[in-house]
């Protein structure tokens, strides 16, 4: 499974973001790997993916949730992916 985390500048949100998101996968033992739109890595993929909401998190090259959530509704979001995951959903 392939966890990745684009997030839109250094912005203090963002930052906030990525700190919720790398706490939550962290409980579930999953590495989040962390691009930034104003990267090439991170222009990249969202250019594959079309992504244009932000931070955007992406699971197997799938959006699975953009914006910036709360520990809770993002603990929640890793739980039913590793669930799905699991299940082979």
């Amino acid at each position: 499974m392939n966890i990745q985390l684009v997030l839109a500048g250094h912005y203090t949100s963002c930052k906030e973001t990525e700190k919720i998101w790398s706490v939550a996968c962290l409980q579930h033992g999953i590495e989040l790997e962390v691009l930034n739109l104003e990267k090439p890595d991170g222009e990249m993929l969202s250019l594959e993916l079309n992504i244009s909401s932000y931070p955007a998190l992406i699971v197997n090259k799938i959006v699975k949730a953009v914006g910036n959530p709360d520990q809770d509704t993002a603990n929640k979001i890793i739980n039913k992916i590793v669930q799905e995951n699991i299940s082979g959903h």
